[in-house]
């Protein structure tokens, strides 16, 4: 976060940040983890003129908790694609097995869409461009099996 005056200049208006940083007000998140909260005072000078300019510029690093979306999305199509190969791969014999591997197999493809059903539900609408978790959702290739 970068916080500045642009009306007043560094000989109108100093302006300074308390160190350390005051974290008594923050919440923790069950989405996200703090790594780190630093604050660093700048002045700049503009070719033009002979003022200086203060700014007080904020770094915010914070890292998602990939916990929920593991357990919820990756580890579920790991073992449904993996039933569906060793379905694809399963002996048959003429006394009816066959039924039985067509029938595994159409419930491997009726999870797998329940679950990008569920994923693309789950994933936030935006018009910027699309998220790295659809990309891979629409471009793997257990989707088609």
């Amino acid at each position: 976060m970068h916080l500045g005056s642009w009306m007043h200049t560094g000989d109108q208006m100093d302006i300074f940040y308390s160190t350390p940083t005051d974290m008594d007000l923050y919440n923790k998140n069950t989405e996200w983890d703090l790594i780190s909260f630093t604050a660093r005072r700048q002045k700049s000078h503009l070719d033009t003129s002979a003022t200086t300019w203060v700014d007080i510029n904020y770094d915010l690093v914070i890292q998602r908790k990939p916990t929920y979306y593991l357990m919820t999305f990756v580890l579920p199509c790991v073992i449904i694609t993996s039933i569906s190969i060793i379905g694809i791969f399963a002996p048959f014999s003429d006394v009816g097995d066959r039924e039985e591997k067509v029938t595994m197999g159409l419930t491997t493809l009726l999870t797998m869409a329940v679950i990008l059903t569920i994923v693309t539900d789950k994933m936030p609408k935006s018009s910027e461009g699309m998220p790295l978790l659809g990309r891979v959702g629409a471009t793997c290739p257990w989707a088609i099996i």
